[in-house]
């Protein structure tokens, strides 16, 4: 047992937080069995909550080839042309990370240049968005895509203008195509790994693919744990959330999870919830998430009107409207939440639709927290309306650093109403905050940075990008602590620094309230205490 003092707080915590006060009151509750600590006046804040994870996709990109922070494609092609000399033929070959809005020469590539370094191996390398993939010639022929094979509903081949050969870019559903045949050769939930190739078993695959993912796993939780977070929010397939299950309950993952499920049938999720004994402190599944468009990055987030630097592009819409209402009227009505990712303006006002529909006839006596992910851009009349439904905001804020200049050649002057967070809060909305890892790198502390100037680290833009949306500090932390904890329904046990609550804390290295936003960059995680107990310290 410990308790921790600082200027502002000081309190004594086994599990839980038993008691708050000044110096002289706890020292007076606190006997000889308390270890103390004093933390000289740092600051100590609820553990941060991250609200939006991939967390099975980020081991998974610990693993394959790190294309995030690539400035070029023949970067990228290095990159490849590493890996393949270390790989056998045959093997298929995963890599993570590559934006080409991050590039000198900001074009999408093609399947030419992986081939020049890689004729011999399956290779697929995803976006940094997730909606996007960048493959060889190898795996389109494995994958049976040619001039001839026809665009899958909610996805997008991408072609010569001339020929229609694919150009190795395959957009939202269309990824589906390569993943089924990966999985399809019996390599397990597309884990990227050097010793897979076609004499090896499917036994001895599994195998040696659990051992590695388990440990990329744990790895994983560690880097969330580095940066002061004690809970995420999980959204992935059923695979990969059993596999955080089962290590979860060993006590292998000093993570707190609360699940989506993607790929899976409302009525499917509810038998596997009710027949799966989990300590809810530690893994609780939340409901369904589905994806209703793409994203800006891969110019498939679902617009209103055109994109201003492609006038024939209005994005892709993923799923048609009476299959999601179908899911989602069944999952609430038996007590799951329902989480829609939903980017552009005209994605997040049909869903509202939906959201409205299937609310308005809702019986039953469960309270629920449904929500929409991303929300990147609305129309004006419509962030009044998740009040109404009582929807939760699930945003990320360094979005809105990384999207911005695709935002303003994309959107133009409809970015006044994109990334709004202080709109959503002035309408009493529900904003949660999270990362969106692997997508983005996990970092709250920058999170607050940009949620409190709406600008990158190095400062631009000179001014803040839309200033009347930004948030104070306090409610910046907020939304990534009480809000997250508010989001899965544990808001009376965890996301304040409260008695009784759990053990959830973060100490930082500096007094953020009391130094400049740029100096917020410059704070550390000194310690991050999980349960009452200390899983990180610098």
């Amino acid at each position: 047992m410990k308790y921790y003092t600082n200027l502002s707080i000081n309190c004594i915590i086994k599990e839980k937080i038993i008691a708050i006060g000044n110096n002289a009151e706890i020292k007076s509750k606190a006997n000889s069995k308390y270890e103390s600590i004093d933390l000289n006046g740092k600051v100590v804040l609820p553990g941060f909550i991250d609200s939006h994870v991939h967390l099975l996709g980020y081991a998974k990109s610990l693993i394959g080839i790190d294309l995030s922070n690539t400035k070029s494609k023949e970067e990228v092609i290095e990159k490849v042309k590493t890996r393949v000399e270390n790989t056998e033929p045959n093997v298929w070959i995963l890599g993570y990370g590559w934006n080409e809005n991050d590039w000198k020469e900001i074009k999408l590539p093609s399947k030419a240049a992986l081939d020049k370094v890689c004729n011999k191996n399956p290779l697929v390398l995803f976006k940094k968005d997730g909606h996007s993939i960048w493959v060889n010639s190898v795996a389109l022929k494995k994958a049976d895509i040619n001039e001839h094979t026809l665009d899958p509903s909610g996805g997008k081949i991408v072609r010569e203008s001339i020929s229609k050969t694919p150009t190795g870019i395959l957009k939202e559903n269309a990824i589906y195509l390569v993943l089924k045949k990966i999985k399809k050769e019996n390599i397990e939930d597309i884990l990227p790994t050097p010793v897979l190739n076609s004499s090896t078993t499917s036994k001895e695959i599994k195998i040696k693919n659990m051992g590695n993912i388990y440990n990329a796993v744990k790895t994983a939780s560690k880097n969330f744990n580095k940066v002061g977070i004690t809970s995420v929010h999980n959204m992935e397939s059923m695979n990969r959330q059993k596999i955080l299950f089962d290590l979860n309950s060993e006590g292998e993952l000093n993570l707190r999870i609360y699940s989506f499920f993607e790929q899976i049938e409302p009525e499917d999720l509810y038998h596997f919830k009710r027949n799966t004994k989990l300590d809810n402190r530690w893994t609780k599944i939340g409901g369904i998430k589905l994806f209703y468009d793409g994203s800006l990055g891969s110019r498939t987030a679902y617009m209103i009107e055109p994109y201003d630097d492609d006038k024939n592009n209005y994005g892709v819409k993923v799923m048609e409207k009476q299959e999601v209402e179908r899911m989602m009227r069944s999952a609430n009505q038996l007590g799951l939440n329902f989480a829609m990712h939903a980017i552009g303006d005209r994605a997040n006002k049909e869903v509202l639709d939906i959201y409205e529909r299937v609310l308005k006839n809702y019986e039953n006596e469960t309270v629920l927290r449904n929500r929409i992910e991303h929300v990147q851009i609305l129309r004006r009349e419509d962030f009044v309306r998740f009040k109404k439904l009582n929807l939760i905001a699930s945003m990320q804020p360094y979005h809105l650093a990384s999207d911005m200049k695709m935002a303003e050649k994309g959107w133009g002057k409809r970015c006044k109403w994109s990334y709004a967070w202080n709109e959503l809060v002035k309408n009493r909305v529900h904003l949660t905050f999270g990362s969106d890892c692997p997508v983005e790198t996990i970092n709250p502390i920058r999170d607050l940075y940009v949620s409190i100037t709406r600008r990158k680290e190095d400062g631009y833009p000179d001014g803040s990008w839309y200033p009347e949306h930004k948030l104070t500090l306090k409610r910046a932390i907020y939304s990534y602590t009480f809000e997250g904890a508010y989001a899965s329904g544990d808001e009376d046990i965890k996301g304040s620094i409260d008695v009784g609550k759990l053990a959830d804390l973060v100490v930082l290295s500096e007094n953020i309230f009391k130094i400049s936003p740029k100096d917020i960059l410059n704070a550390d995680v000194c310690y991050t205490i999980l349960n009452g107990n200390i899983i990180y310290s610098k």
